[in-house]
């Protein structure tokens, strides 16, 4: 019983917020979209995991394991940086696959857009590298951020580069073309 009424006052909290409102109703939306029959619980439940998914800092200790990484060996001279979210993370024959050039890779989890954007300084600004090659995005369109959201979030990423880095070469890989089925 005490578990049941912990359950509602959880709901109940988190019911309140907007933010857990609006992608209640963006659920909603999808789903009938896709010709999706959802629970009223199992549309708060995935509005809770989402909201805390879009919170800035909810990658923190992967990039707390980056700055532990470049106290005890700090990456000098990169030409290319790579970041963002898991496609770039997971890519283990990265330093292999650009031989000669000499790359860093700082992709992690399943970074939105916002969350790289965040954690810039830390992901990005701190190596001063010749070119920057950004892969994210898919995870904001998964976490139903309207596109003028997503498109917000990249102009942000973009005007950061440009401030560090005016003469550096921006690749941003585009979206996987896959999601137009979920879009």
């Amino acid at each position: 019983m005490k578990k049941i009424i912990q359950l509602g006052i959880l709901i109940c909290f988190f019911g309140c917020s907007e933010s857990i409102k609006e992608l209640e109703v963006r659920i909603e939306e999808q789903a009938k979209k896709n010709g999706v029959e959802i629970s009223a619980s199992e549309i708060k439940k995935n509005a809770i995991y989402l909201d805390a998914w879009s919170k800035k800092d909810f990658y923190q200790e992967a990039i707390d394991e980056f700055l532990e990484q470049d106290i005890k060996n700090f990456p000098k001279n990169i030409q290319v940086l790579f970041t963002g979210s898991s496609s770039i993370r997971f890519w283990e024959s990265l330093e292999e696959d650009m031989k000669p050039l000499r790359v860093l890779n700082r992709g992690f989890g399943g970074a939105h857009i916002s969350h790289v954007n965040f954690h810039f300084d830390d992901v990005v600004k701190r190596y001063y590298p010749e070119a920057i090659v950004f892969f994210c995005g898919t995870n904001d369109v998964t976490a139903l951020k309207t596109p003028e959201e997503t498109v917000n979030d990249f102009e942000i990423f973009r005007k950061k580069s440009e401030i560090i880095c005016p003469m550096c070469i921006f690749l941003s890989l585009v979206l996987n073309p896959r999601l137009q089925e979920c879009i």
